[in-house]
């Protein structure tokens, strides 16, 4: 059963944000770092329920329990890849939304390896037993660019060379590029050609630190806040410079006349004229989604918000969960495929559901900022996903 609270933004939110560390950047330093053979110093990283539960797996891999991958898709694909490494059975659970979340296409590249794959149609329970074959391995990252980042983590640890093609490339190339930087970072080679990857195998993971930048996707939430509040907001912690895709994050907000710029290594946030984008294109940036619906709807005229087929397999079905929760504040919003549309104009007091989705529940906080009596949401708790602490750090307030 839901839990169900009033959520409302303090009178003025805090000048300054610290965001916390990147969640892609962790899961990936967690996973390397569990290869090193001497333990690196790693700063900056996300302690959250995702990150976590990577964490404990990455331990539990050789033991012969289930794993318990909780919500985080990002452990559960991750794992999988890491799994079909040992010539063992491992079993791997999670809470009701991850076992709605498809893992068919990595677990069909694995079983083409040589993999021994049980399933529910792609889904939760899994079952893993390998060793995988190295070799040519195909792989389809429509759906997630995690399988093909599953299988760049995973087959430098194989017993020979693999040849990753891709039978089509994935929407959001920015995480493999995330991916492979971090593989380099700890010593393993990772060549990409025009059909997909070339991996060396018998490689070793070594690295004496690592630091974890702060997350663009936590920006954008963040941001949303202080935009619907009408307030100006110091962003620290993020690297201007940075290959997360969600980086884009800057360009997407000076297109609704938000003024942003950088003064020593901190982004100041300003709601100067606002205005309605005709298009953003988020094919690439499905965690930017949510706070971008609730930007469109601040400002006056239309916003057609494109995304990818996969922002429907996310913690939620963002398109659907988004759209009834703008509808549900009175708000004009509807779905035409993989598309948001957004009208702008003022929303009202409203319950509204946020499908246990950590990102779309931050989101309806920075909506909760326009309105003097705040929302009920339910989900607070889902936050301790990538944000843990972040009412707190906002300033939101929250009662029964």
């Amino acid at each position: 059963m839901s839990h169900w609270q009033r959520i409302e933004a303090p009178p003025r939110l805090p000048k300054s944000i610290e965001i916390p560390g990147s969640k892609s950047l962790s899961h990936r330093a967690i996973l390397l770092a569990k290869r090193c053979s001497v333990p690196p110093q790693l700063t900056g990283l996300l302690w959250s329920a995702d990150t976590e539960a990577t964490h404990r797996g990455m331990d539990s891999l050789c033991q012969s329990t289930p794993i318990d991958c909780g919500n985080s898709g990002t452990s559960l694909r991750f794992l999988i890849g890491q799994a079909a490494l040992l010539d063992q059975t491992t079993h791997f659970t999670g809470d009701a939304s991850l076992a709605r979340r498809d893992c068919q296409p990595l677990l069909t590249s694995l079983a083409n390896a040589g993999v021994d794959v049980k399933s529910r149609s792609g889904r939760l329970p899994i079952s893993i037993k390998g060793p995988l074959r190295a070799g040519e391995i195909l792989v389809d990252p429509t759906l997630s660019s995690q399988f093909l980042s599953s299988l760049i983590l995973a087959l430098p640890f194989a017993d020979g060379n693999s040849e990753v093609r891709l039978i089509r490339p994935p929407p959001s190339k920015a995480y493999v590029d995330l991916t492979v930087q971090t593989a380099t970072a700890f010593g393993l080679r990772v060549d990409e050609r025009s059909s997909g990857f070339f991996i060396q195998g018998h490689q070793s993971a070594e690295n004496s630190s690592f630091s974890v930048e702060g997350d663009w996707s936590s920006a954008g939430l963040a941001a949303a806040c202080a935009l619907a509040a009408k307030q100006e907001l110091r962003l620290t912690n993020l690297r201007n410079d940075s290959i997360q895709g969600d980086r884009r994050l800057i360009q997407i907000m000076e297109a609704f006349g938000v003024h942003c710029t950088w003064n020593d290594g901190v982004l100041l946030v300003r709601p100067t004229a606002l205005r309605a984008a005709p298009v953003i294109d988020l094919r690439a940036q499905p965690d930017l989604l949510p706070p971008i619906a609730v930007l469109a709807s601040l400002n006056p005229g239309t916003t057609r918000i494109q995304c990818s087929p996969g922002i429907h397999h996310k913690e939620s079905d963002r398109i659907d969960v988004m759209k009834k929760a703008l509808n549900t504040c009175g708000l004009q919003a509807k779905s035409q495929g993989h598309d948001l549309i957004v009208e702008g104009g003022r929303a009202r007091f409203a319950r509204v559901e946020c499908a246990g989705d950590h990102r779309i529940h931050m989101a309806l906080c920075a909506l909760a900022a326009t309105l003097p009596e705040g929302l009920i949401l339910d989900s607070a708790d889902s936050v301790d996903v990538s944000w843990p602490g972040f009412h707190q750090a906002l300033g939101f307030q929250l009662s029964q």
